[in-house]
């Protein structure tokens, strides 16, 4: 029991995301169970969110950068898989990136008249199972 308390004492807060858990250790309190129980809700939210990335649009595109040029859908707002999201320009063309996931967007990181590059993380989708 020792060891564990040590470790949970060294180990007080966990970051996942933009969500903070925090352990609370006190000798005879803090048991195997407990410190599952405390883990299990990190694993089941990292599994819950979705990564909204920028797609290569095509081989000939001469830039690695996109323009956003508008959300579709706001941070809050329920959507369907394939569903458009937001709009992007090129050098060529514009293009709607579509919904990788059903869920709710949660998380825009970056906003209309910015630029992101090929692959880029500019959302999260976190799926409401």
């Amino acid at each position: 029991m020792a060891p564990l308390y040590r470790a949970a004492r060294q180990i007080s807060r966990i970051n996942v995301g933009a969500r903070r858990f925090s352990l609370q250790a006190r000798p005879g309190i803090f048991t195997i169970g407990t410190a599952l129980a405390c883990f299990t809700p990190a694993r089941m939210l990292l599994a819950m969110r979705k990564e909204v990335v920028i797609p290569r649009l095509g081989s000939s595109d001469e830039s690695d950068l996109v323009k956003v040029l508008r959300w579709i859908k706001q941070p809050g707002e329920r959507v369907r898989e394939g569903e458009p999201l937001l709009e992007v320009e090129t050098d060529k063309v514009n293009v709607e990136i579509e919904a990788p996931a059903a869920g709710r967007l949660v998380e825009i990181r970056a906003q209309a008249g910015s630029e992101a590059r090929f692959n880029a993380v500019v959302g999260i989708i976190e799926s409401e199972d």
